[in-house]
């Protein structure tokens, strides 16, 4: 009889980093002169990370989430991304409006979705839209802009008592509107600046009247297309009313942009002017700059290609910019939201983002007395502070990402910091190499780092590592397969299971006739989070073609399937 503990074939998804059969990446360089061993970064389930609201990504789509077969596999993929906070709604948030759909209706399987987000851990922020269906059915027009009159303001907050009261208790956060100051033409989401400070003014009490522990989020709008709505908010009595400003402020913003100008650059003082109008008019909760959007050329499932803005050339080149701007908006102080749904067909972007939800979750700003010394140009840096005392050093070159940057050698000087271990993390490759560093007057030098156009993280562990483990072990409430990662893949395939007990099981892959090629799990299996990798060959240690391949897990009372792309 086998038996597969979590430290043989299985791999228990703990947050460790583990030995890899093979090194992640041979060809990319972290250090010059290091060759001590690298180690694949395991990344974390959304269960298995400490809270932290600023780590998110959205859940919706224009037509809306009524009809969801796949809400299981919507779900698997952002857990296993590690996000800790969806911003969601069940009706469409954009035109065109599906108008025979009842806008008070709900379905069982987006309840499902949203009691799955919360069994791991996410924190659910509802997104409120409002097209009044049933007038519409009655004939009446929608005005635009909207909510001029008293009664288009109480039909909208009798549907916000309705959804308060559905979700209470379930969502945390209540977004009212999204993007109301998009006004072009006759868009239906329209609303003016002072119309809604006087919408949010009556709204607000009614949401806390329902749900007296729900915070309030201000809708987002397109800061470079329109910052002064936002700023005319802020400016507002009704500012101290909220628990979240929030905003959309990267749309394929690139470097030097044609259609953006310098507004790549200029984002962070943005940032900055946001966070102190706001202060000056008595807020004090949470940033959120959500909606960060790269994406590649030939992707039509985010953006039409007849766009006037351009777009990173391929999907590891956008992988890059999102590396920079999530540790740029944590390192202000400012949560992140990517944009929802397109990730896991972007191998390079999910994966990056992923590894950068597990490394940065919990991390607060801190600021690093650091001496640069390079010949690279334009170098972009964030300290962070992490619960355990460790710290975080987040470096890059902020110019045009291409796709191989063998990067610049630098010399970095912390003064008066010291450190039992200094490990290097490259997110874009998914691995750690300890860094060799030297002591000199009492300040810590790393020589030679390959600063590169996507970041690079340095974290300094104040204890050595051991192999004791608590005895407290998460286990998971229910079997799980996942979809592999990457999709499409080459050579190597991450699948991750899960198992709320000791059991036999089997993780067997077959090709598309049903033939068996690998069999990956046959045998009793402890409980826990597993992950294991599919190197792409057969049971005869032969590599197999291009095609579709279903790996399929059985154990008791539960069975499932998913299908996997190997392109070579």
């Amino acid at each position: 009889m086998k038996y597969y503990s979590q430290l043989a074939v299985i791999v228990a998804i703990t947050g460790l980093l583990h030995p890899l059969n093979a090194q992640p990446a041979p060809d990319v360089i972290l250090q010059e002169g290091n060759s001590l061993p690298r180690l694949q970064l395991l990344t974390k389930q959304s269960s298995q990370l400490a809270a932290d609201t600023r780590i998110g990504t959205g859940a919706y789509c224009p037509y809306g989430m009524w009809n969801i077969p796949d809400w299981e596999d919507i779900l698997g993929d952002l857990t296993n991304l590690g996000v800790k906070r969806v911003t969601t709604s069940l009706p469409a948030n954009e035109p065109p409006i599906i108008w025979d759909r009842p806008e008070d209706e709900f379905t069982q399987n987006y309840d499902l979705f949203i009691d799955g987000l919360i069994d791991n851990g996410v924190a659910v922020n509802y997104l409120i839209h409002f097209w009044d269906k049933a007038g519409h059915a009655r004939g009446e027009e929608l005005s635009t802009p909207r909510f001029k009159t008293a009664d288009q303001v109480e039909d909208f907050l009798d549907y916000v008592r309705l959804i308060v009261s559905h979700y209470k208790g379930r969502a945390e956060y209540y977004t009212i509107w999204s993007e109301p100051d998009n006004c072009l033409g006759d868009q239906i989401k329209c609303i003016e600046p002072n119309d809604y400070i006087n919408l949010a003014r009556e709204t607000i009490p009614v949401i806390r009247e329902v749900d007296s522990l729900a915070k309030v989020a201000l809708a987002p709008n397109v800061i470079y297309f329109d910052r002064e709505y936002l700023f005319t908010v802020l400016r507002s009595d009704v500012i101290t009313m909220f628990d979240v400003i929030q905003w959309h402020g990267i749309y394929d913003v690139l470097p030097n942009s044609e259609f953006y100008g310098n507004y790549y650059y200029e984002y962070p003082a943005l940032i900055e002017e946001i966070i102190q109008i706001a202060s000056d008019h008595g807020f004090h909760g949470e940033y959120w700059g959500t909606e960060l959007t790269w994406c590649p050329e030939g992707y039509l499932d985010c953006h039409p290609p007849d766009q006037p803005w351009g777009q990173p050339k391929t999907d590891k080149q956008a992988a890059k910019y999102y590396s920079r701007a999530i540790p740029m908006q944590l390192g202000m102080d400012v949560g992140v939201g990517t944009k929802p749904f397109e990730l896991p067909n972007k191998p390079w972007t999910y994966s990056t983002i992923q590894n950068l939800f597990t490394l940065m979750v919990g991390t607060i700003p801190a600021s690093l007395t650091v001496n640069i010394e390079s010949e690279a140009t334009n170098i972009m840096s964030y300290g962070f502070t992490l619960p355990n005392g460790d710290r975080l050093f987040a470096l890059w070159t902020n110019g045009e990402a291409v796709d191989d940057d063998p990067g610049v050698s630098t010399t970095l000087t912390f003064t008066g910091l010291s450190a039992q271990k200094v490990v290097g993390i490259d997110v874009l490759n998914g691995f750690e190499q300890q860094l060799i560093t030297s002591d000199e007057d009492s300040n810590l030098v790393i020589n030679g780092l390959l600063v590169k156009d996507y970041a690079i993280i340095v974290r300094f562990s104040s204890e050595i590592e051991t192999s004791v483990q608590s005895d407290v072990v998460e286990i998971p409430t229910k079997y799980s397969l996942y979809q592999n990662f990457p999709n499409p893949f080459n050579p190597t395939a991450a699948i991750r299971f899960d198992l709320p007990q000791a059991a036999h099981m089997n993780l067997v892959v077959y090709d598309i006739l049903g033939r068996e090629v690998a069999r990956l799990v046959d045998g009793y299996v402890e409980p826990g989070y597993h992950q294991l990798l599919w190197d792409g060959r057969n049971v005869g240690g032969r590599q197999v073609p291009s095609g579709i391949y279903i790996a399929r897990m059985v154990a008791p009372e539960y069975s499932k399937s998913i299908k996997m792309l190997l392109l070579r």
